[in-house]
């Protein structure tokens, strides 16, 4: 374990990982998501998170770099884990991904830069665009919830992870201006933690469809989120209304 990325993890509740994987893996898994993209078409409909958008959950080549990945987790976070599932987008020009916290199953999670093209913005074709991650961890789980003082902003290259705890560190991203970034998200939960059902995102095991979901592990972590946070009540259109548990 790193005595110096447990101590920052511990204190911030995130951190920015160089070269989490390798430049040549990133480039392996970009075109496979650009073939994915363009013969698997997989878009998120209108009223997901990013409309559209071709994501997917629990693809078999991500989760197999998941599970290779595990144990680099634990030795960063000092955290013993269990993988729930992973998730990839290749974002399009003009998304943004809205301030927001994540569901149990996303307790710790790494959000990984495979690759982009940002070849569209004359003006920055060597290293000065880059599309940040931003993070508040004040913000105690809800979104907007921050001090806006404590924004940060983070740029990240193919290769590059941020882990963060998805439950606690409120995050999002500005308006895409490039053709296409590809993202993978890899999803934990705390294996001594109150979701520790959240394993392997209540399926069988890694590989799984989302539709494979044991109904009674299911249950199992919707009791445990009922029990540390009550009911949860989404946020509303304004900065105002935010996500809360009651």
């Amino acid at each position: 374990m790193s005595k110096e990325t447990i101590e920052q993890f511990e204190k911030d509740r995130y951190l920015l990982v160089k070269n989490f994987i390798s430049p040549e893996l990133s480039k392996v898994m970009t075109t496979y998501t650009l073939h994915q993209n363009r013969h698997n078409h997989s878009p998120e409909n209108a009223n997901g998170q990013i409309p559209h958008t071709h994501s997917v959950h629990g693809d078999h080549l991500m989760e197999s770099v998941f599970e290779h990945t595990w144990s680099k987790m634990e030795e960063l976070t000092g955290v013993e884990l269990w993988p729930t599932y992973t998730f990839y987008r290749v974002y399009k020009q003009g998304d943004i991904l809205k301030h927001h916290t994540d569901r149990p199953a996303c307790e710790i999670s790494a959000t990984i830069c495979l690759g982009y093209d940002y070849s569209n913005l004359d003006a920055f074709k060597k290293t000065d665009y880059n599309w940040q991650l931003w993070v508040n961890n004040t913000a105690n789980g809800q979104r907007y919830g921050g001090d806006p003082k404590q924004d940060r902003g983070y740029d990240m290259q193919p290769g590059d992870a941020i882990i963060y705890r998805g439950c606690e560190v409120d995050h999002w991203r500005e308006e895409f201006k490039g053709v296409m970034q590809s993202q993978v998200f890899f999803h934990y939960c705390d294996r001594n933690g109150p979701f520790k059902d959240a394993k392997f995102d209540c399926r069988p095991g890694l590989g799984y469809p989302y539709t494979s979901k044991i109904p009674e592990k299911a249950h199992a972590l919707k009791l445990a989120e009922a029990k540390y946070h009550g009911e949860y009540q989404a946020g509303g259109k304004h900065a105002d209304e935010k996500d809360k548990w009651v």
